[in-house]
């Protein structure tokens, strides 16, 4: 099956909401990303889309 997937962080609630009203699911989560860095309390969600099989 082929698809779309995009990546947003735990804290971007918007851009999280948006992904799944328009038919992402989750699919991934990864709080290890940002070990180190200025960032290190947030989180990437992984949402995924598969393409359309009627398309």
């Amino acid at each position: 099956m082929q698809g779309i997937y995009t990546i947003g962080q735990d804290n971007n609630l918007f851009a999280c909401l948006f992904y799944l009203k328009n038919g992402f699911e989750i699919g991934g989560f990864n709080n290890r990303n940002y070990r180190g860095t200025p960032q290190e309390n947030k989180s990437d969600i992984y949402f995924y889309k598969d393409r359309d099989a009627n398309a």
